[in-house]
């Protein structure tokens, strides 16, 4: 009973890994080469398993778009959330804290740009995946939020909708790394970072 009891176990984390393991090439694959340009049988061979293995797991490449957007977005509350906790920083010095707040953000985008861009195309072209995305936002809000209104920074707001600010600002962000990220920028990368720390202080914050 105990061997057949970790031999399920085994299998379990076995099939947690394979499954994560797909995701994660799959992550870098749609990152460089987007979701056009994808097939299950690239997708498949970019994780190193087998075409049945993929449909194990999920249905297609819109299923593991999805599940790749959905972990993208669980980094960034993650991050947001880590940064509302840090009370006494802030406390300290708001501008300075914001600053680095940014600046963490920036790095969670990662090399998502051309995900990200054909992810605003599929959201008007594909309404499976809009869907999707629009629950996963909604969700991730709803967290960010749980964690907004415990903190004293929810004091300090000169907005009358401090979910729909947090929406706003995050709509600039995702501006801001698009700028930053563009091959036909020219400006200053640090002034942009500046800009959009000064954009969304006197936006947000008495």
């Amino acid at each position: 009973m105990v061997k057949k009891r970790v031999t399920s176990k085994f299998k379990q984390t076995r099939s947690t890994n394979t499954r994560q393991k797909i995701i994660d090439a799959a992550e870098h694959y749609f990152c460089q080469n987007g979701y056009y340009n994808s097939s299950v049988k690239k997708l498949a061979a970019a994780a190193n398993v087998s075409i049945g293995s993929f449909y194990f797991y999920f249905k297609g490449k819109d299923e593991l778009w999805i599940e790749v957007y959905r972990t993208q977005n669980e980094r960034f509350v993650h991050t947001i959330v880590n940064s509302i906790n840090k009370v006494e920083q802030y406390k300290k010095n708001r501008k300075s804290w914001l600053h680095e707040f940014i600046m963490d953000l920036l790095k969670t985008y990662g090399n998502s740009c051309k995900m990200r861009a054909e992810m605003k195309v599929l959201n008007y072209g594909n309404p499976k995946i809009a869907g999707q995305r629009a629950l996963i936002k909604d969700q991730a809000m709803d967290c960010m939020m749980e964690s907004f209104e415990h903190s004293p920074m929810m004091h300090d707001l000169k907005v009358k909708n401090p979910r729909i600010a947090l929406s706003l600002t995050t709509d600039i962000m995702d501006s801001t790394y698009e700028r930053i990220t563009s091959a036909a920028q020219t400006e200053d990368k640090e002034s942009i970072i500046e800009e959009c720390c000064d954009a969304i202080y006197k936006y947000l914050l008495l």
